[in-house]
């Protein structure tokens, strides 16, 4: 096996582990010595890797938002047109998102572990990008009319956000899901321009 492999098989692991004892644990409650004994790989091999618990904290918040961005990316793709693209690629994104890993990682642990500036520069490259992308195409296919793609994909990705953490307060069950959902195609049927 090239180094390349080994070390990216290597990174894998510290990642997969990673994400178990940060979802179990918390990022406070989780040790690089308890991490190092759970992979097999030494504390030396894990800071070769990560500079720190906080640099590895960085990848398994990375990888799972991209996670979540491929799996609205998949949904959106298959859309018949501009607004049921938004529509599908935002239901991916409250069916992933309310998920309790992507809940306490990424959106309790994340703004306070990375400092909110670092944890919404890689939100921005994921999901509020997707929204980016979904809303300049109906703007470019004229389906909406929207001052500013950017503010108007800040202020959805808000409402999605708001969206899973009302399912994760709550049951979490298919019924909630699908009211936060019937609500969300509202706020997008509100950006359709008017013949």
């Amino acid at each position: 096996m090239r180094q390349e492999d080994r070390s990216s098989a290597t990174q894998a692991i510290l990642i997969a582990a990673g994400r178990r004892a940060f979802l179990e644990n918390g990022y406070a409650g989780t040790s690089t010595p308890s991490l190092a004994k759970a992979t097999g790989v030494s504390r030396g091999a894990l800071y070769h890797h990560y500079e720190d618990k906080k640099a590895l904290f960085r990848a398994v918040v990375e990888e799972i938002q991209t996670e979540v961005f491929n799996a609205i990316e998949e949904r959106a793709v298959a859309a018949k047109d501009p607004i049921e693209g938004l529509k599908l690629g935002s239901r991916a994104f409250l069916e992933e998102a309310s998920k309790a890993e992507f809940v306490r990682i990424v959106m309790m642990e994340g703004p306070s572990v990375l400092g909110f500036n670092e944890w919404r520069a890689i939100e921005r490259k994921t999901g509020v990008q997707s929204l980016v992308e979904g809303l300049a195409y109906a703007v470019e296919q004229g389906a909406i009319d929207v001052p500013s793609v950017e503010i108007m994909a800040a202020l959805l990705s808000g409402a999605l956000n708001e969206g899973v953490m009302t399912l994760f307060a709550g049951d979490n069950d298919q019924a909630t899901l699908d009211s936060v959902y019937q609500n969300i195609c509202r706020l997008i049927d509100g950006l359709v321009r008017q013949p």
